[in-house]
Formats: C-alpha cells, sequence, structure tokens
C-alpha cells in the first residue's frame, strides 16, 4: 500500500514484482545468510522495464535483503538504474 501511495503521490507507474512460489519461508527472524538464502532469486518482474529508472519502496528495511532481491528482478526486466526508499529501519541493540 506504502508503493502504490508513493506511486499515486508523484504521479507515476506502478511496478509490482512477484516471488516465483507462491509460499516462501518467513525470512524476518533468520541470521543474514539464511535470510539470503530464503530470498535470493525469488523475485520476478514480469514486465519490460527496458530503460527505465525506479524507485523502490519498501515499508521496513532489516537486512536490505528483500530490496537488493527486488532491484536485481527489475534489472533483470531491464531497468538501468534503481534505488530505494523505505519507511523505517530496524535496529537491534
Amino acid at each position: 500500500m506504502l508503493a502504490a501511495a508513493v506511486a499515486r503521490r508523484l504521479d507515476k507507474r506502478l511496478v509490482r514484482c512477484a516471488a516465483l512460489a507462491d509460499f516462501r519461508t518467513p525470512a524476518k527472524s533468520l541470521d543474514p545468510a539464511g535470510r539470503a538464502s530464503v530470498i535470493d532469486n525469488q523475485f520476478v518482474c514480469r514486465e519490460d522495464l527496458s530503460g527505465l529508472s525506479l524507485l523502490i519502496v519498501d515499508d521496513v528495511y532489516g537486512s536490505g535483503s528483500t530490496v537488493a532481491e527486488t532491484a536485481r528482478a527489475v534489472r533483470a526486466a531491464g531497468a538501468v538504474q534503481v534505488a530505494s526508499l523505505c519507511a523505517v529501519r530496524t535496529m537491534r541493540f
């Protein structure tokens, strides 16, 4: 919903990426290596994004794994520039 709101506010097209599997193991509680093994190469963007610059909008930034995987998927779909924006950064004490 956050990405849709940003796209509407900026009058930009919303591009959705999807997980390859209907279900994937929740990665939030995993260590970075475990998180990467669950998320790596699991997202795809089925739209042609050739030559586009994109902004990835995520609600929570923990390790950056989801943003990195989403960036990989949109680059594979042709995006030439990718940036990210996150509403909340989680911190561990």
